[in-house]
């Protein structure tokens, strides 16, 4: 299949000049690792400008393939216990109003990793209670105990990736995970465009313009969830500090 050609809508320049240095040298500093560097996240220069960060955790390596992923595919080594006390201090040192916690899936962990996210929303918590703290969790391949002592250290936002758009899904289908995802439990809808890696990743079969991101919002929101953020450029977790502060007035 021929690759779709991107459209204007999904190009956009990357931030440049001294606060964005300035984050990434702590980053660095603290030797950690972001989404928002690492996949080139179009949005990073809005959420760092909100006082926003994603941090990766586990390692840069995960036990799956799968074919809309560009994180590398092996074998993980050891869990690094310091990152939580690292990502703590960073949030500190950057003054973070909302941290996104995410990770690499590690199938080779009998709870997948959830005792460091535990940890790290744990010492965040200790250090920086006015900062929100956002989990975007793996799927612990369903392990309900991982997800619990997750919910234990009493993160403000528990988040995981099921729908991104733009792989041939119709209409039908997205609404059937929308309709489950708000039976589940679900409050806050996130929906954004998949972009293709590489040519060996899932070929893009459309691009979504505003309007039909549009269209999904309302629908979402005839299903009851109390916030939907739909758009090409939207990323998970994308202004959910802004969300959550909104709901809290």
């Amino acid at each position: 299949m021929r690759p779709l050609k991107k459209p204007d809508w999904l190009r956009v320049r990357l931030p440049q000049g001294k606060a964005s240095e300035k984050i990434e040298s702590l980053i660095a500093e603290h030797k950690l690792h972001t989404v928002c560097k690492e996949a080139q996240c179009p949005n990073r220069g809005e959420c760092w400008g909100d006082g926003t960060a994603t941090f990766l955790i586990l390692g840069d390596t995960c036990t799956r393939n799968c074919r809309f992923c560009n994180v590398k595919t092996g074998r993980p080594g050891g869990v690094d216990q310091s990152e939580a006390g690292r990502i703590a201090s960073a949030t500190v040192a950057i003054q973070l109003n909302h941290l996104v916690v995410t990770s690499v899936t590690r199938d080779d962990l009998s709870d997948g990793g959830a005792s460091l996210f535990s940890e790290t929303v744990r010492q965040v918590k200790q250090l920086m209670p006015a900062c929100s703290v956002e989990v975007l969790i793996p799927d612990f391949k369903g392990n309900v105990g991982a997800v619990h002592s997750v919910c234990k250290a009493q993160p403000d936002i528990i988040a995981h990736t099921s729908l991104m758009l733009g792989m041939g899904e119709t209409r039908d289908e997205v609404r059937m995970v929308m309709d489950d995802l708000r039976r589940v439990g679900c409050d806050i809808l996130v929906m954004g465009q998949y972009l293709c890696p590489s040519k060996q990743h899932w070929p893009v079969v459309k691009y979504l313009d505003f309007a039909e991101f549009d269209t999904l919002k309302e629908e979402a929101l005839s299903l009851g969830f109390s916030q939907v953020v739909s758009g090409p450029l939207v990323r998970s977790s994308y202004r959910a500090g802004t969300i959550l502060r909104t709901m809290n007035k």
